[in-house]
């Protein structure tokens, strides 16, 4: 039997890197980066929210601060010169919306993970913001290695007929799969690969090779296969071949890789 690594055993301050920077770039490319049209939809019930201008200022000073790396700065900012000139329920969210931010990027996530919570839970926030903090959430929760926490931000998005984006569901199946239901994992990243084929997109490599370790775990080689034809065509490199050729070594694998050039 081949033995293959498990993609448990991939470097955890790695993970943690990543992750981290993906919440860095979410955040510089949110609504946060223009404070004037952050409110990119308002409810149909609700009245256009706007910023005055003193928080406007109090705000583009701390997102200022956050942009050059000073978060400790802007924390304080935000808690104190800010937090003085934002009053209204929607300034007062849309301050939150940074503070929340500079507690994720100090590892400060039970105050992240509250205020997080809050902006998901925000009334006058608009749909695309509270979504992107469900993500982000899922993200921090995964962070921490707690796994059910992820899973949950998926069933509580749904219930609040919240946007659910991929990356959300990957983080989902990757969560399952660390609680050893790799079969809800590869049911998630099946749905995924299919309708991303199916509408001729490019899936995300670090997908694909989550969905080509499922399936070496369950020794579901020819499925592997497919899947490792897709890394070759969209991303191709000698690891990815060398893990093919790998596969193909098995015997009753032959006829099928013959009919592939690898």
């Amino acid at each position: 039997m081949i033995k293959f690594m498990s993609i448990r055993s991939n470097n955890k301050a790695g993970s943690v890197a990543f992750l981290m920077s993906c919440l860095v770039m979410a955040f510089l490319t949110s609504a946060c980066t223009n404070l004037t049209t952050a409110n990119r939809a308002t409810p149909p019930d609700q009245q256009p929210q706007t910023l005055g201008t003193a928080c406007q200022r109090a705000l583009d000073q701390s997102h200022e601060l956050i942009r050059l790396q000073r978060v400790v700065e802007a924390e304080h900012d935000l808690l104190t010169a800010a937090k003085q000139s934002c009053s209204s329920g929607y300034e007062a969210d849309q301050l939150l919306r940074l503070l929340a931010y500079t507690f994720s990027h100090q590892q400060k996530y039970p105050r992240a993970i509250e205020a997080y919570e809050k902006i998901v839970a925000s009334k006058y926030l608009d749909l695309v913001t509270r979504s992107e903090a469900v993500y982000t959430l899922a993200q921090i929760h995964y962070l921490q290695g707690d796994y059910q926490r992820v899973i949950t931000q998926l069933v509580d998005a749904k219930a609040r007929e919240l946007l659910v984006d991929d990356g959300l569901q990957v983080l989902v199946a990757r969560s399952y799969y660390h609680q050893a239901e790799t079969a809800k994992a590869q049911a998630i990243m099946d749905a995924i690969i299919e309708q991303a084929v199916a509408g001729d997109q490019v899936i995300k490599e670090a997908w694909l090779i989550f969905s080509w370790h499922l399936y070496l775990d369950t020794q579901s080689f020819e499925q592997a296969l497919l899947i490792g034809d897709q890394l070759m065509a969209h991303y191709p490199s000698d690891q990815h071949r060398y893990r093919l050729r790998q596969v193909c070594q098995r015997g009753e694998l032959l006829s099928l890789c013959r009919s592939v050039k690898h």
